[in-house]
């Protein structure tokens, strides 16, 4: 029998079923960082990672790149390199020193500002490893630049 994907069943079909995946979970991080505005119009904003994120020691960078994306970077005994582009899907790093794994990343929702004094980001996403989407995230960062 020939498969058409535009009247299948997907809802019904067992091989395009997704796990019900788990609410986001939240924490909340305080920390003193700093912001870097680069040449080409990158802002960097850079923290050192503590205990209530689970990463103690490493250190975080976001870049918010002006063609609208944002890179999260992180140093330390995790290894992280992830892109976000709203509506894109983009494999990315993110593992311990000696073993990175690829994981798949799909931008639901992405929106950042910075203005001299203050700024946000906030970004959906979802993790895709080996065709599963395995979790959903949300990054909520408010800014205050004293």
């Amino acid at each position: 029998e020939f498969f058409d994907p535009d009247t299948s069943d997907r809802e019904g079909d067992a091989l395009f079923q997704q796990p019900e995946l788990p609410e986001p979970a939240e924490s909340v991080l305080t920390a003193y960082g700093v912001v870097e505005r680069v040449e080409d119009g990158t802002v960097r904003i850079s923290y050192e990672d503590s205990e209530i994120t689970g990463l103690p020691g490493c250190l975080t960078t976001f870049c918010l790149v002006p063609d609208g994306s944002v890179i999260l970077l992180r140093r330390g005994e995790i290894r992280t390199c992830m892109i976000f582009r709203k509506g894109s899907r983009q494999v990315c790093e993110y593992g311990a020193e000696g073993n990175v794994p690829s994981v798949v990343l799909h931008t639901h929702q992405l929106e950042f500002e910075m203005g001299e004094t203050a700024g946000k980001l906030f970004v959906e996403y979802s993790v895709e490893i080996r065709g599963t989407v395995v979790e959903r995230n949300e990054i909520d960062l408010s800014l205050w630049i004293l």
